[in-house]
């Protein structure tokens, strides 16, 4: 008896074409049409749920080998761990440095009102745009390691310092010529020297991945800085440059109309589309060893062609942040910025919070890797190194 292919009925020997689908018969019986939650879907849609539903289990198994590998690498948990700690405590020291700094002109002498839980979570939620919100640090996984050297470095050029020293020399919070010039030749050093230890350190964990993915043992560190550190450092200095030129295009939109809406766009929609794209260079450079534009590219289209791949391990990374955050801020008390209060329990937290998310951010590189290096170039069976 012929069937129908569309609609699978089943018509007399006689009868060869269907006259609701028009359509030819054919002599066997079609397979069903596949369900999803109990529903039949047609063709049409099949053919659009098809690549979702590929690129969500390839995102999660990507996720689960990321987690086997980056969990199996002892040695490298111990360096991305020291790295992150070292960037803690800066962070910490430049905390308190700021706080002496202005307590001593007066800033900070007024006790601020203590915030519930409730009251943090929802303004960590509400002082950025939702885009800028959802991305935090999903564009930048390495941040924790890679920026060590970046509280320190901070810390010399902090303005609030500045102001500090130039009121113990007898101008107190005043702004001279030459404080000016000092602190604007500051942040250019500052750009120049951080750019350059961000794409040092990026250079050999990046390496680092390459060789837990392919089987092989890691090749000397200089051999991946001699590799890897011109075209990163490039890239990062032009991401500097690009966040600097929008930095000061802010203080000019005050005398355009409409200054509030342009600059909402560009710095809370924006700006995160354009590190949202730019996010997948560094690993291109250095998984397909590509130039530095031609990681940009490469990057763009791989984010392009995986995209819900990235939208599965997005949803996996934002669950668990969400989690590591809810319980920082559950543990820990508000900061009372008039005097140093509570100061170790509040390191503790931060120190543990931040350690957990640096192994995040470790396992969100793997999962990007996994993605940028061709399928032929994935081991089986991993080197533990």
């Amino acid at each position: 008896m012929p069937w129908c292919p569309k609609c699978r009925y089943e018509y007399r020997p006689e009868i060869t074409r269907c006259p609701n689908c028009r359509v030819g018969l054919v002599s066997e019986q079609p397979e069903a049409p596949p369900r999803v939650a109990g529903w039949r879907i047609d063709e049409k849609t099949e053919r659009y749920l098809a690549p979702i539903r590929g690129g969500f289990a390839n995102g999660l198994q990507t996720a689960r080998e990321a987690f086997r590998l980056t969990f199996s690498a002892r040695k490298l948990l111990v360096v991305v761990g020291i790295l992150a700690t070292l960037n803690i405590v800066g962070q910490m020291v430049s905390m308190h440095e700021l706080l002496a700094a202005n307590t001593a002109l007066g800033l900070w002498n007024q006790p601020t009102e203590q915030m519930s839980l409730t009251m943090r979570w929802r303004a960590r939620i509400q002082e950025r745009s939702a885009l800028d919100f959802l991305l935090e640090d999903f564009t930048y996984p390495l941040k924790l390691p890679t920026g060590v050297a970046t509280p320190w470095v901070v810390m010399l050029a902090n303005p609030h310092i500045n102001r500090y020293y130039s009121a113990t020399a007898g101008r107190r919070g005043q702004f001279d010529w030459q404080l000016l010039l000092s602190s604007g030749l500051w942040v250019i050093w500052e750009s120049l020297v951080l750019a350059g230890i961000i794409a040092l350190i990026e250079a050999i964990l990046l390496a680092w991945l390459i060789a837990l993915i392919r089987g092989v043992r890691l090749q000397p560190w200089l051999d991946c800085i001699k590799s890897y550190f011109t075209r990163l450092y490039l890239l990062i200095l032009c991401m500097s440059i690009i966040s600097q030129i929008l930095l000061l295009i802010l203080p000019s939109l005050q005398y355009v109309e409409l200054s509030g809406i342009i600059s909402e766009l560009i710095f809370r929609w924006c700006y995160p589309i354009i590190f949202l794209f730019l996010m997948l260079a560094p690993i291109t450079i250095v998984g397909r060893n590509l130039g530095a534009w031609g990681g940009v590219k490469a990057g763009a289209q791989i984010l392009w062609k995986y995209g819900w791949a990235f939208l599965a391990i997005f949803v996996i990374y934002r669950v668990i942040f969400e989690i590591i955050t809810f319980a920082s801020l559950a543990s820990s008390e508000s900061l009372r910025f008039s005097v140093i209060t509570n100061f170790w329990g509040y390191s503790l937290s931060t120190w543990i919070t931040d350690l957990a998310l640096a192994f995040l951010g470790l396992w969100l590189a793997m999962c990007f890797m996994l993605l940028v290096l061709p399928k032929q170039e994935v081991a089986k069976d991993a080197i533990t190194i």
